[in-house]
């Protein structure tokens, strides 16, 4: 049976091995070197093989998941915004499965993305947790042959949106979002009224979130009543 090795940021207990005692501040962000060294507050490596040199990301060395069930996980303490991260496979092989998760609680794992052929070449991916979640995991959870190599890991903070202005022309409203998280989905809602419970709130526009303000239209029914607006997070 193979031995792991865990190493989890500030915890000296056994038990403790298996779960972050402490929690990342987010942004947070980590790329080498791995194998052997101390991860970051809430980061935890487990398992993982002689770091390949050099990185993929043009600092230090990259990690090795080269055994099932290897992984690299992070407990952060506020809504992450993206996961981003640099990936290959070591002769990686059809039939593997590396897997990226989220978890509110640690234990209940739901799946951000799941890969089976991974490339040869290193390529930069990033995704979008969901608001609720403090765990990430980078999990090597079938190996046939072959390793997989990871490197430049970073959580990016949330930004919870917010309208910052609203303009009438006829019964045009626009209304513009200052920041959003690049690449997150983002709905302009409205609803009639807010005394009914629930409110009804009806899709009226998507957009996907940049570095530039998000700016919304909605052209209500020239005789509808007053209308409230909502802008919501929906990651895909």
């Amino acid at each position: 049976m193979t031995r792991k090795t865990v190493i989890v940021a500030g915890c000296a207990a056994a038990l403790a091995a298996r779960l972050a005692c402490a929690q990342a501040p987010v942004p947070t962000s980590y790329s080498g070197p791995w194998q052997g060294a101390d991860p970051p507050e809430g980061w935890t490596f487990s398992g993982l093989g002689v770091d390949p040199d050099p990185g993929y990301d043009g600092t230090n060395t990259a990690a090795k998941l080269d055994d099932a069930d290897d992984f690299i996980s992070i407990h952060y303490a506020a809504p992450a915004g993206a996961v981003s991260y640099w990936v290959k496979g070591l002769t990686f092989i059809s039939g593997g499965v590396f897997r990226v998760e989220q978890s509110s609680d640690g234990a209940d794992w739901t799946a951000l993305a799941i890969h089976t052929n991974l490339p040869a070449a290193a390529v930069y991916l990033t995704h979008f947790p969901a608001p609720a979640a403090r765990y990430l995991r980078f999990l090597y959870a079938e190996r046939v042959t072959g390793n997989v190599g990871l490197d430049g890991i970073s959580i990016a903070a949330y930004i919870q949106p917010e309208i910052g202005s609203m303009g009438m022309a006829g019964h045009v409203a626009t209304l513009v979002v200052p920041e959003s998280v690049p690449g997150r989905t983002y709905w302009l809602e409205h609803a009639e009224t807010l005394t009914n419970q629930p409110v009804i709130w009806t899709p009226a526009y998507a957009a996907t979130g940049s570095a530039a303000p998000l700016v919304f239209t909605n052209a209500a029914p020239t005789n509808a009543p007053k209308r409230y607006y909502r802008v919501r997070d929906v990651a895909p």
